[in-house]
């Protein structure tokens, strides 16, 4: 990694090295150069609890590196000028994982996406998935098409059949004249009805519009950010009963008591979301789905009083019950 040389992708050019009052800092331990502060390899952890491991130039990370979150989410790969930027990986507290590219601290392009035992290839814009390439048609999808295909020509072979009957062939006294086109009825009647419960077309009756996209987008930058703390308090209970060849069986059910909710005061923030005019490639795409997620990220102060908030509510309801 060659941060002097002007035609590497991680160059930087000198910089004085800036400490924001009021900003944590966290507690480093690693090289530092005497210019430009904390450059080279070093480790830092910050109030909030998360942490990094990696390269460093003039105070920022900058190279490859490892980074933690409170929560324990992980990110590991490519920084620049303090942001995910390049090749990486993160890994979710409950084993999902992503592998792909991140610009300006945001997802974009082709991704790996690991849920449990399944893998998906998506596409990422700004950290908004806006396509899943599925690996083909499912069970429902084969049984749908198959039967779509057999009551379309089972409709329009039966409807010219009908009518060839009555016009040519005329009808014999005292048969039934609706007996042919009730049948045909039938069939068209099953059609639309298989077809309104398909799951294409419950996808295609919950499109919107382009137009409406844009606005509901701004309106979830513009909202203020929402944050509740919950406790639930319940207990452990043994149950018997028998089964249906009647035996006997005992069971351990939880048993929830008491729930207390409380919002946690937030008086200013900043959405660092991307502008609106971003998703303008929506417009030359025919069917998208589209993919969005929040995350806050607190300030020292502001997770000072998360924490305090938390103990507060903790406090106050875990004596409601054996467990919380």
């Amino acid at each position: 990694m060659d941060t002097s040389d002007p035609n590497s992708p991680y160059y930087i050019p000198p910089q004085p090295v800036m400490i924001i009052v009021g900003m944590d800092m966290g507690n480093y331990v690693g090289e530092l150069d005497h210019q430009h502060g904390r450059t080279g390899v070093g480790s830092c952890k910050w109030a909030d609890g998360s942490s990094y491991e990696g390269d460093w130039y003039a105070n920022v990370r900058h190279g490859n590196g490892v980074y933690i979150t409170s929560n324990g989410t992980k990110y590991e790969g490519q920084w620049v000028n303090d942001k995910k930027h390049g090749n990486g990986r993160l890994a979710m507290p409950n084993g999902d994982t992503i592998e792909s590219t991140w610009i300006n601290d945001r997802l974009n392009g082709l991704a790996l996406v690991k849920k449990g035992d399944k893998t998906e290839t998506v596409i990422f814009k700004d950290d908004m998935k806006i396509m899943a390439n599925n690996s083909g048609m499912d069970c429902g999808d084969w049984v749908y098409t198959v039967v779509s295909v057999i009551l379309f020509f089972g409709f329009w072979i039966l409807l010219p059949l009908q009518a060839a009957t009555d016009t040519f062939k005329g009808l014999s006294e005292g048969e039934d004249k609706n007996s042919g086109w009730g049948i045909v009825g039938i069939v068209y009647i099953v059609y639309q009805v298989y077809s309104c419960g398909s799951k294409s077309t419950k996808f295609i009756r919950n499109l919107i519009g382009i137009d409406k996209v844009f606005p509901k987008m701004q309106k979830g930058i513009d909202a203020k950010p929402e944050v509740t703390h919950h406790v639930q308090s319940y207990h452990y209970e043994t149950r018997h009963h028998k089964d249906s060849n009647g035996n006997s069986r005992t069971t351990k059910v939880r048993v929830n008591t008491h729930t207390a909710v409380k919002e946690q005061k937030i008086k200013k923030w900043e959405d660092q979301s991307p502008p609106v005019a971003t998703l303008h490639f929506l417009s030359v795409l025919l069917l998208t789905r589209l993919w969005t997620h929040k995350e806050i990220n607190y300030t020292s102060t502001a997770w000072k009083k998360w924490k305090k908030t938390k103990k507060k509510i903790i406090k106050k309801n875990k004596h409601r019950d054996t467990h919380w």
